[in-house]
């Protein structure tokens, strides 16, 4: 498990983001998360309506370029990390991010967007 810095770049569904990563000593990664320990609605097929209101939340607390902290797990089967992420509005640093922030995993669960879902 690692806790790192990134940039929202673009939210991919309700529990998929792609993020520009800082890894330190100025180097930087994208890649592809998926929140860990929970599934929303897929944004296609016959739960497009909820998939698309989970996306939209999602979209509004850490709209691109956002400063995020990312905990990274193991990468699943599709080759995306499971991640839990946590954002706090107006701050871009790390350690009041992770102190003072919103765990995103945790919201969506909280207002129904999502189900618990482990991998």
């Amino acid at each position: 498990m690692y806790q790192y810095k990134a940039t929202v770049l673009r939210v991919v569904d309700g529990d998929t983001l792609h993020l520009d990563v800082d890894l330190g000593f100025f180097t930087r990664m994208e890649i592809t998360v998926r929140l860990y320990g929970l599934n929303t609605p897929e944004v296609r097929g016959p739960e497009r309506a909820a998939g698309l209101r989970s996306k939209a939340y999602v979209t509004e607390v850490v709209p691109p370029g956002t400063l995020v902290v990312v905990k990274t797990y193991k990468a699943e089967k599709y080759g995306r990390f499971l991640a839990d992420i946590w954002y706090l509005p107006g701050s871009a640093d790390r350690e009041e991010i992770m102190l003072r922030g919103r765990w995103l995993n945790k919201e969506l669960l909280d207002k129904g967007l999502a189900v618990v879902y482990l991998l």
